[in-house]
């Protein structure tokens, strides 16, 4: 059985970066995306297991994203990543 395809979005190529390493080295199978749009477009092309989206990104934020990934799969598990959080946007992605 092949491992977990796992989606990841920052605009911060070094937190990105990271992130994709550490789950690579778990044993996960990782795509990664520089921004939402991108996010999207990768969603379009293949099934993910998990979506791992930052919050404040350019052009398409995490919450556009989401909603977004909604539709194209909505059996994926999405966790929004931010350093920036407030009870406001918790809701939202609620």
């Amino acid at each position: 059985m092949a491992a977990p395809l796992l989606l990841v979005a920052d605009d911060d190529a070094v937190a990105r970066d990271l992130l994709v390493e550490v789950l690579v080295a778990e044993g996960y199978r990782v795509r990664a995306a520089a921004g939402g749009e991108e996010c999207v477009r990768l969603a379009e092309a293949e099934p993910f297991d998990l979506a791992l989206i930052d919050l404040r990104m350019p052009e398409l934020d995490g919450i556009g994203v989401l909603k977004r990934l909604a539709v194209l799969q909505p059996p994926v598990q999405v966790v929004i990543l931010t350093a920036f959080a407030t009870i406001e946007t918790a809701i939202d992605a609620i």
